[in-house]
């Protein structure tokens, strides 16, 4: 993806002239930045074999510019690459390979130490914070995004944890 900014187009059309081999480009009078340039490698219309600005070449001083049509797909972004887009990534920087929920957030995010997600305040108990990491950790494990084994792991982890002590 291009950042933000000015950039060059170059076009090579490879084409014979001959019907259906002309190619053409639409021109402004407005300048953006720089002139427009054309080159003729060959020599095939008898001039402008290297660049040269466009009006020089056409000899019209008012074809200063060019106007280009780019199509293309807009690729939305997941940063943190865990297949949650940006826009809807309530957890935009989950750890590579790091198993997510629908929210783009994993069981650690959704159950963080400190406590509760979304607040400022700590677990009540330690029991609080494990009953949260085995309801989540469930809820990954019934949307196939863990396995048993997994799920297991994850809540011994936070069994044996001093969250919420």
């Amino acid at each position: 993806m291009l950042a933000p900014g000015t950039y060059w187009v170059s076009v090579v059309a490879n084409m014979d002239f001959s019907t259906g081999g002309e190619w053409g480009w639409n021109s402004r009078t407005a300048t953006s930045n720089n002139p427009a340039v054309w080159q003729n490698p060959g020599g095939g219309f008898g001039m402008c074999e290297s660049w040269t600005p466009n009006a020089t070449c056409i000899g019209n001083p008012g074809d200063s510019d060019l106007l280009f049509s780019l199509s293309g797909v807009v690729t939305p972004l997941d940063s943190d690459g865990d297949g949650v887009l940006d826009g809807s990534d309530l957890c935009p920087f989950t750890p590579a390979g790091t198993p997510v929920g629908a929210t783009g957030c994993s069981v650690a995010q959704l159950c963080p130490c400190a406590g509760p997600q979304g607040t400022t305040q700590s677990w009540k108990n330690h029991g609080e914070y494990v009953s949260c990491v085995a309801m989540t950790s469930q809820s990954f494990y019934q949307q196939w995004l863990i396995t048993l084994a997994e799920k297991s792991a994850i809540g011994s982890a936070a069994g044996q944890s001093s969250c919420g002590k």
